[in-house]
């Protein structure tokens, strides 16, 4: 899944009343502004992700790859991929009868669930038959990513962060000139 950072706007506006260096700034200025604003908000959407299914901020930053912006496309693209987790990662307990867990930060209890594979994997039995198990699995990044809440956290920090940067860059280069 993937959410993309781009500037859908008129250069020829921003270009009035520019010399022809500073007409080449602007691009390069918009490209860096969106390069910093993605990043600024996939730290800020890991951070929230994290808090929100109960896992380290480092495990939720490497499912989250940043394709950077070039002159070319100015656009910049967030895309989380992977599997659904284990729910071994969210603190997952073996008691006497039942397996204790803590997806997305909330306590959960499976009856037939045990921990197996050297305590690497959280399983459940779905029958009496000892051989009919599968792994369980909680939240995976995919996922909660593209739900609602989060996509609205990355759109409206995108917005108001493009511009910001956008505004600080233009400075800085037309200083430098």
């Amino acid at each position: 899944m993937a959410l993309s950072l781009s500037v859908k706007s008129n250069f020829k506006q921003l270009t009035k009343g520019l010399n022809r260096l500073e007409r080449r700034i602007i691009p390069a200025a918009a490209n860096s502004a969106i390069n910093k604003a993605g990043t600024k908000v996939k730290t800020v959407i890991a951070r929230d992700l994290s808090k929100e299914m109960g896992v380290k901020q480092s495990e939720v930053k490497k499912q989250i790859q940043m394709k950077k912006s070039n002159f070319r496309t100015l656009t910049a693209k967030l895309i989380a991929r992977g599997r659904r987790w284990n729910l071994i990662r969210f603190k997952a307990k073996e008691l006497k009868k039942v397996l204790v867990a803590k997806p997305w930060n909330r306590k959960r209890k499976y009856k037939t669930g045990f921990i197996g594979n050297r305590g690497r994997t959280a399983f459940i039995r779905l029958s009496n038959n000892r051989k009919d198990i599968r792994p369980l699995r909680g939240p995976g990044m995919a996922s909660e990513f593209v739900r609602l809440r989060a996509t609205k956290i990355m759109k409206s920090i995108a917005e108001s962060e493009v511009l910001k940067q956008f505004s600080r860059e233009l400075k800085r280069r037309i200083a430098k000139l």
